[in-house]
């Protein structure tokens, strides 16, 4: 299949080629409207439909006047026009740029300036400031898929006839295809260069580490992996919650599009598995038809594990890990993580990806220049911490127009390969399986010794009464502090003496306790630990 899209070299040619196989197959399904129970309106549509919405976009994009290497800004929720405008600006020889709406205002406008874009279809109310905010200003041409105004126009003028608009724009494998900016914890966003030529990659290694199968229907929450599916032919299935803040899902409305479309894989970050897990869980409810489950994008507990295989009797359930720059590094089955629970370090990475290469390294130099012996000097031994890198073919090159994050975090080899530094710490055990131990700017010099936190907090976890745990340090806890979100019904003196002794028994000073209503959590996955925030916390107090 990859051929095909090769053939002109653009990506988009994976999902024409399944239109014309299943056309009357269900491509996207889009939930519009749902209470606390049930989707109440919904939009599907087939993969015909689909394609004949994209060709209409693509003449509206051309009557227009947007030109192959143009780049648009989509930020409006997800729906059936998001995708078809995903497709038809790609298939045009243009350029997607995705901002994820979590990210907050200032890190959307710097995204924004970073892309410089020709074009943006978003809602009116951020258009609304289109005079005041310099970054939106500039962008030539805006569009509204609600309603419009001055210098903005409705989205209808881009919705045309296009059963004359010919086939996929020839493409190179360098050529942009999408940008999608990540968040990050600290300084301004950076926006990956997703090329043809690394989307087609991506795809295959995706494929081969989670392949798709025949009548998969799958509940997806991260939409550049329905985007995925739509190139592979799968159903997807978007589920009904504000995508931007997933863990705040209602297990009820999931479940009713669980039976609904017969949904047989699903995706999702931990905290959205976790509120649909738990909630099964605690009612009895158990779905013998689901044949595949993932989650990533933030620690995978094994609690979180052992409940999903009851919840899923006979899924194939697998713990996935992988960032915007590499997708997937590694996956350990369900199973693995319940049964290595506590005998490693930190939380289980899996076993890697065949796709991808990676390093556990410790480097001596910023940035570390490789010679003819390449990543081979800085690798570590077995069960040595170091910085996780990795490299291959569906492996980031490089930031858009960010000569400095390149720098930091791009290692060129010799043979021009690229070697992406994940900013994660971990080591490998003797059997091969990658533990997660932490960030490296997240290290915590604790009276001396250096601290990863992730081992900390998966051992604070495991403790009755504790939701979730945070081993952070500030100018104002320079040796750390513990936060601690608590259960209900157990009271903090009992929560705090637990902690006490389990710190005590990991050899670790006596440290601070502080305990959160809720944990501050990232607004991407509502899964990792927004740790700039818990830090600005101890400064302020």
């Amino acid at each position: 299949m990859s051929n095909l899209a090769l053939a002109n070299g653009n990506v988009i040619n994976m999902a024409l080629h399944h239109a014309r196989q299943n056309p009357m197959r269900t491509a996207v399904v889009v939930p519009t409207g749902w209470n606390d129970e049930v989707v109440t309106e919904e939009v599907a549509i087939t993969y015909r439909d689909l394609v004949e919405r994209m060709q209409n976009f693509r003449a509206g994009l051309m009557a227009q006047g947007f030109q192959p290497g143009d780049r648009i800004v989509l930020l409006f929720p997800v729906s059936v026009d998001f995708f078809a405008l995903v497709m038809a600006i790609i298939a045009s020889g243009m350029t997607v740029v995705l901002i994820d709406t979590g990210m907050g205002i200032e890190r959307i406008k710097s995204a924004m300036g970073t892309a410089r874009a020709r074009g943006i279809i978003t809602m009116s109310a951020l258009l609304k400031y289109r005079f005041v905010v310099k970054e939106l200003r500039r962008i030539p041409k805006k569009f509204a898929v609600d309603k419009a105004g001055w210098f903005v126009k409705p989205l209808g003028e881009l919705n045309l006839d296009g059963s004359d608009v010919g086939e996929a724009v020839a493409r190179s494998p360098e050529d942009e295809a999408l940008i999608t900016f990540t968040s990050g914890s600290t300084g301004a966003p950076k926006g990956a260069n997703r090329t043809h030529g690394f989307l087609m990659a991506q795809y295959e290694a995706f494929r081969t580490s989670l392949p798709d199968f025949e009548g998969q229907v799958e509940l997806q929450s991260f939409p550049v992996v329905a985007l995925h599916n739509i190139g592979c032919g799968v159903t997807t299935v978007m589920p009904a919650v504000d995508l931007a803040t997933p863990g705040a899902v209602k297990p009820k409305v999931l479940l009713h599009q669980i039976r609904r479309w017969k949904v047989n894989s699903i995706g999702a970050a931990p905290a959205f598995m976790e509120r649909l897990g738990e909630y099964a869980f605690e009612k009895q409810i158990v779905i013998g038809t689901m044949k595949r489950c993932f989650t990533g994008g933030a620690p995978v507990s094994a609690q979180l594990c052992r409940t999903l295989l009851h919840v899923f009797p006979g899924v194939e359930g697998f713990a996935v890990y992988g960032s915007t720059e590499a997708e997937p590094m590694a996956k350990a089955r369900f199973e693995e993580v319940v049964e290595l629970n506590g005998q490693g370090e930190g939380f289980l990475g899996g076993r890697v990806a065949p796709v991808a290469e990676l390093v556990v390294a410790r480097f001596t130099q910023e940035p570390p220049i490789l010679g003819s012996d390449g990543m081979t000097p800085f690798k570590q031994a077995v069960g040595e911490l170091g910085e996780i890198v990795v490299r291959g073919s569906h492996v980031n090159r490089g930031y858009i127009d960010n000569p400095q994050a390149n720098l930091e975090t791009k290692i060129l080899e010799e043979d021009g390969s690229i070697w992406h530094r994940t900013g994660d710490v971990g080591y490998f055990d003797e059997n091969g399986f990658l533990w997660l131990t932490g960030r490296v700017k997240d290290v915590v010099m604790h009276h001396g010794s250096l601290i990863q936190p992730l081992p900390v907090e998966a051992d604070l976890d495991a403790l009755d009464g504790v939701v979730r745990s945070a081993f952070v340090s500030s100018k104002a806890a320079p040796d750390g502090l513990i936060f601690i979100q608590k259960s209900a019904g157990y009271g903090e003196s009992s929560v705090e003496e637990s902690i006490k002794e389990r710190i005590a028994a990991r050899g670790l000073h006596p440290m601070k306790v502080k305990f959160l209503d809720d944990m501050a959590v990232d607004g991407r996955h509502n899964s990792k630990i927004d740790r700039p925030t818990l830090r600005a916390l101890l400064d302020e107090d």
